[in-house]
């Protein structure tokens, strides 16, 4: 597993990365959506008390190992990672202090704009190629957050998010928009090579599992492939039962 970041250029000058985060256009998020799609961080409160426990530990291991690059991924779909990533982008973005970015990279079956209720065709896939910058397909939340997401299927994803011309545009978000954190939804790791592409660009890597739906062996193997890419930092257990609902939103545990 990777020991240290991505190697890329260092951040942007605070005189050119704030006009950079103020000239993305802004997104306002529906509430009754985001509520539909169980993103219960859009606001914070009790609903968000699991991801912001999960944004807190995220945050700590990011800052003693100087990490940024974050990819979330599962063994299969149905796992809940877009959902995880919104919630986490959105528990992030509430923190003045931090400036994220989230990126739907599951080129295959992109979810995130529908999520969003966004319906502007962006194509996050042509910033990676280096075709299209990426303050023509990306949006603000507030100051310190911004989504850039894929309105659909892109051919040839494999090698696209393996390729050079990746990394590089990766770099030039960086420097550009100096972020604190960049999270990358990524393909399932067992459905196909895509995740596995890209996760060398990473400096580490969320893994998500549904505990209805993923089975031990599963969870194992997909954290093996992972961690032969990059650094595990831990299994987000996703639909459990087990809580009383009053006890409080009891979809999210990190293990």
């Amino acid at each position: 597993p990777a020991s240290a970041p991505a190697s890329g250029p260092g951040p942007g000058q605070p005189e050119t990365v704030a006009p950079a985060w103020q000239a993305l256009p802004m997104l306002q998020v529906d509430r009754r959506r985001a509520a539909r799609n169980h993103l219960v961080s859009l606001v914070g409160g009790d609903g968000a008390a699991e991801i912001d426990g999960i944004r807190t530990r995220l945050l700590q291991h990011l800052a003693a190992k100087g990490f940024r690059k974050v990819a979330i991924t599962s063994p299969t779909p149905g796992a809940g990672k877009t959902t995880l990533a919104l919630n986490l982008g959105f528990s992030l973005g509430r923190q003045s202090d931090q400036r994220t970015i989230v990126a739907d990279a599951d080129l295959r079956r992109p979810q995130m704009a529908k999520m969003l209720g966004i319906p502007a065709r962006h194509c996050f896939d042509r910033v990676l190629d280096g075709t299209a910058p990426f303050a023509d397909n990306a949006l603000r939340v507030g100051d310190h957050l911004a989504f850039a997401t894929t309105h659909g299927p892109v051919r040839n994803s494999a090698e696209l998010l393996q390729s050079r011309r990746a990394r590089t545009a990766l770099d030039a978000i960086q420097c550009a928009y100096d972020p604190t954190v960049m999270l990358f939804e990524l393909p399932p790791v067992l459905a196909s090579d895509d995740a596995m592409a890209f996760l060398g660009h990473m400096d580490c890597a969320l893994i998500v599992a549904a505990a209805e739906r993923n089975s031990t062996k599963e969870v194992d193997r997909c954290e093996r492939d992972v961690a032969s890419q990059t650094t595990v930092l831990g299994v987000v257990l996703n639909r459990c039962r087990y809580m009383d609902p009053a006890d409080g939103y009891a979809d999210y545990y990190s293990g």
